[in-house]
């Protein structure tokens, strides 16, 4: 009997796995400005979405900007670079807000 046991969790994990698909999609952009002396400075973005078709309290949403300075040293495609950068991200989350209307109940 704890053969068919084991049998019995097994597929109710490979179900659930199954079940648990996600989608995650995805988008950034980036402008690149020259600056004198082989700096330059670049500002972005970034954006993605998050949800679970079977888990909606798993959902979320993140942005935010993205700012980079960089300095060449040398010419051609191998010369190095020297990168500062720094963004935020915000991200709502539905599972929190839940949890938070439901402690106000």
């Amino acid at each position: 009997m704890q053969h068919s046991e084991t049998i019995d969790h097994r597929a109710c994990l490979a179900s659930g796995f199954a079940g648990a698909t996600q989608r995650r999609p995805d988008a950034s952009a980036r402008t690149r400005q020259p600056l004198p002396e082989n700096f330059a400075i670049i500002f972005g973005g970034a954006a993605s979405a998050e949800w679970w078709p079977r888990f909606k309290e798993l959902d979320q949403i993140t942005a935010g900007p993205e700012i980079e300075l960089q300095r060449k040293f040398g010419l051609g495609p191998l010369a190095p670079i020297v990168a500062l950068s720094g963004g935020a991200i915000w991200r709502w989350a539905w599972h929190f807000m839940l949890v938070a209307v439901r402690s106000n109940a």
